[in-house]
């Protein structure tokens, strides 16, 4: 059980670094640096405003501010996580195993940790906030991290991710929304999928267990079979 709790702790630390559970933000907040971007820029100012999206989110999560985090999400990433909040609420297992690994650890943590009613009352930024704040969304090895490269392609961008000085192959998505360049976790848990899966092939487990192991470290509770049942039918 202690080697099964072991690799579980690896695969509950690769979810919060991966920016596991998350979103929101209001639109009556006060426009962030990045918002104020110009529809048409140079490569020059596209890269400097991706710098500093990275640099005002990496701020915003070490703070354990979730509404902050939220206004530098891309609107693909929030609208990811709405629709696990809602999964969470009436998925039953049959849609959920046709889900992915990633979306199905989502959904279950989140309708683990949160009883329905608050589920169903919460906004987007309601959401991120209680993520980040309780440290679902975790800030990982962030504060040793800075962007390297930044390649702009159109309206996406990609940036290669130095680590306590050292370079590294793992990179960071963006992409310019309306209210400019956003973070895009979307790339970042495709990632992390395929991560767990080849994590849950060497210990030789079920993707059910591994689910339930993480969201046991996380909560320092194991859940049940009764957790497949959704709370709103």
């Amino acid at each position: 059980m202690e080697e099964l709790l072991s690799s579980a702790r690896r695969f509950g630390a690769l979810v919060l670094v991966a920016g596991l559970l998350v979103t929101g933000c209001s639109s009556n907040e006060e426009p962030s640096p990045a918002d104020t971007a110009v529809e048409e820029q140079s490569p020059g100012s596209a890269e400097s405003a991706i710098r500093g999206v990275f640099d005002d989110y990496r701020a915003a999560l070490l703070a354990g501010d979730g509404a902050a985090a939220h206004g530098f999400l891309s609107q693909a990433s929030i609208d990811f996580y709405v629709e696990m909040r809602d999964l969470a609420l009436t998925a039953p297992r049959s849609e959920l195993e046709a889900r992915s690994l990633v979306e199905r650890l989502h959904v279950l943590t989140l309708r683990y940790v949160l009883a329905p009613q608050r589920l169903e009352s919460m906004e987007p930024v309601d959401v991120i906030a209680y993520a980040v704040e309780s440290g679902l969304i975790g800030q990982g090895t962030l504060q040793q991290q800075e962007l390297d490269e930044v390649t702009v392609d159109g309206d996406e961008a990609e940036a290669t991710i130095v680590s306590e000085g050292s370079g590294t192959e793992f990179t960071y998505g963006f992409v310019e929304d309306p209210g400019g360049w956003k973070m895009d976790l979307l790339g970042i848990l495709d990632v992390a999928n395929e991560t767990f899966r080849g994590l849950i092939e060497d210990e030789s487990i079920s993707e059910t267990t591994f689910i339930f192991d993480t969201i046991e470290v996380i909560t320092g509770q194991r859940p049940t079979k009764v957790l497949w049942d959704p709370p709103k039918r």
